[in-house]
């Protein structure tokens, strides 16, 4: 770019935006050095007039600032072979002339007030000119301050607001700051003269641009000192769309699934489901932060995120957790039977417990913003019957622990912090209703809570079968019933689940040709049921992204329908304090 350096070039262009939108015009501000190395006593060539004889010669020369800027001190030694007439200093429209006689000259000065002094001379350049009795001259120039201000801090964050960021800038420069700014993109947000301050700090709440919403931004600070010298910073940040919801009549938690990235581009045909949402593997932050912003402008109060094994679900986790809403939501650890059931080559006791439990105690029990019950951290465990009724695993689970309860317990052990153990809760899905069965009732009452999942019992068809709201109705409420009554009975607790609908009608994977049609009226019909048979304040969501079974609330077209935010918004009225 012209010979510049990029940084050069980009802190002119962030100089003139600055002056032309937000920050009164000043001139001088244009130092292209900020180079800290740089000495205010380096020397440069001077400029000469056209004489056959020697012009005078500019020995030494100095300029040091003083009082935070405010004074420049100038220090001057000159000689000619004839006689000097003059010494002439000029620092922006600021100049002192001195006459002089004699071969050699000595001089001492200052300027004062240099906050009112109009720098012309760009970048606040000290001109020295010597002049003998001859008319011969020789100028130099020198910069008094080529240090550039240090930027000691700098954060941008997404508040619980809608288009607010909250900013934490702190920086100093020995000599004194003149400027400090904060940037979005290219749009000035704020600006803030400190003429003479060394040290700068703030806190506080910038308004950002409609436009700017539900995406990424970068925000650059802005700091310039008395003499020209800039430096900058800049931090990447999220701004939301919908205000948080804070005040919830229930605690409302939603399935998040992983591998959704992977479903859409393996299992499910182009025309079946077309999120809002850009997904890649694993997602992008950008994702996380706009799902995240939905889910809590709409009063969902927790992201449970569903384990189901090495691989993506970490990876994807990872993402999750370097949102910029994520600790604006708390997290609920929820692992899967996928993740036992695709390690049967493995030893769960030795290999699969350990490793897997240390990674979620970690990443999601051990946070600050870890969901919880009672004071304990929330972990669920999905689809837990199957360790009763798939033999195989079963004798696997049997062979390792020798028990249903040594099993639970060492999971319990594993995800204790400080002596605080986990509050551990069983997902039983459609066989919630078994409890008659002796077996099935010792691996329930080894946790602490049950939930639920979708019904009615999909697996107990013959395929092709869409099911009738009613009977699904009825079927869930035999469920929650159930579930309830033995849960009270055992000392345990119930966190029923709700959902939109079921289809896995294009599911190329595991689908069984289920389909139970979405309903916004029964959704909702589902969630007041829910509230009236859970046992706390707590109802789960499934889910909010599981295309290939078609129960996401997420925003988005699924088999040609685009239903946009119809699922959250019925959460959020739900939700609405009475």
């Amino acid at each position: 770019m012209d010979g510049r350096d990029d940084a050069s070039t980009r802190r002119e262009y962030l100089r003139g935006v600055l002056a032309t939108a937000l920050l009164p015009a000043v001139a001088g501000c244009n130092a292209q050095q900020t180079d800290s190395s740089q000495s205010t006593t380096e020397m440069t060539t001077a400029t000469t007039t056209n004489s056959s004889d020697r012009p005078p010669r500019i020995v030494s020369r100095q300029a040091t600032p003083r009082d935070d800027g405010q004074v420049l001190t100038f220090h001057l030694e000159g000689q000619d072979e004839q006689e000097l007439q003059a010494v002439v200093v000029s620092y922006g429209d600021k100049t002192e002339r001195t006459d002089v006689e004699g071969e050699t000259v000595t001089l001492d000065g200052e300027f004062t007030d240099l906050q009112q002094a109009s720098l012309s001379d760009r970048p606040g350049r000290v001109r020295f000119r010597l002049v003998n009795t001859a008319g011969q001259e020789t100028t130099a120039t020198l910069v008094p301050d080529e240090t550039a201000p240090e930027l000691l801090g700098f954060s941008a964050e997404p508040t619980k607001n809608v288009g607010e960021i909250a900013l934490s800038l702190e920086g100093r420069d020995d000599v004194g700051l003149e400027h400090v700014a904060a940037l979005l993109g290219e749009e000035p947000r704020f600006q803030e003269s400190v003429s003479g301050q060394q040290e700068y700090s703030t806190d506080r709440v910038i308004d950002t641009p409609e436009d700017a919403t539900f995406q990424q931004n970068t925000v650059t600070a802005f700091l310039e000192d008395w003499n020209g010298n800039a430096t900058e910073g800049e931090a990447d940040t999220y701004v939301r769309k919908y205000d948080s919801m804070d005040e919830t009549q229930m605690d409302i938690g939603t399935y998040y699934l992983p591998f959704t990235g992977e479903v859409l581009a393996e299992v499910l045909p182009d025309d079946i489901a077309d999120p809002a949402s850009e997904y890649d593997q694993p997602y992008p932050r950008e994702t996380v932060s706009r799902h995240i912003d939905q889910m809590t402008g709409h009063g969902i109060d927790r992201l449970i995120y569903t384990y189901s094994g090495r691989g993506t679900a970490r990876r994807t986790l990872e993402n999750v957790l370097e949102s910029d809403l994520t600790d604006q939501i708390d997290i609920h650890a929820k692992v899967t039977h996928n993740a036992f059931a695709e390690t049967m080559d493995q030893s769960w006791k030795e290999d699969v417990v350990p490793e897997d439990m240390e990674f979620l105690r970690k990443n999601i029990i051990e946070r600050d913003n870890a969901a919880t019950y009672d004071g304990r951290p929330v972990f669920n465990f999905w689809w837990v019957h199957a360790f009763v009724y798939v033999e195989e695993e079963r004798a696997k689970l049997m062979d390792e622990w020798g028990s249903y309860e040594a099993f639970v317990e060492d999971i319990r052990s594993r995800l204790t912090v400080d002596g605080v153990e986990p509050f551990l809760v069983a997902n039983m899905g459609p066989a919630a209703t078994g409890y008659e069965d002796d077996e099935f009732r010792t691996m329930a009452t080894q946790w602490d809570g049950i939930s639920t999942w979708t019904g009615p019992d999909l697996g107990d068809h013959d395929g092709g079968e869409t099911y009738d709201w009613e009977e699904v109705i009825t079927d869930l409420e035999a469920q929650y019933s159930a579930t309830r009554e033995f849960t009270t009975n055992n000392d345990m607790e119930f966190f029923p689940t709700v959902f939109p609908g079921f289809d896995d009608r294009a599911n190329a994977r595991w689908g069984d040709d289920r389909h139970i049609p979405r309903s916004t009226d029964r959704f909702e019909e589902i969630l007041q049921m829910a509230a009236e048979y859970a046992t706390t304040d707590m109802i789960n969501v499934a889910t909010w992204n599981d295309w290939a079974e078609g129960t996401q609330i997420e925003p988005g077209s699924f088999r040609g329908t685009d239903y946009g935010t119809v699922y959250l918004e019925i959460i959020k009225q739900f939700q609405q304090p009475d």
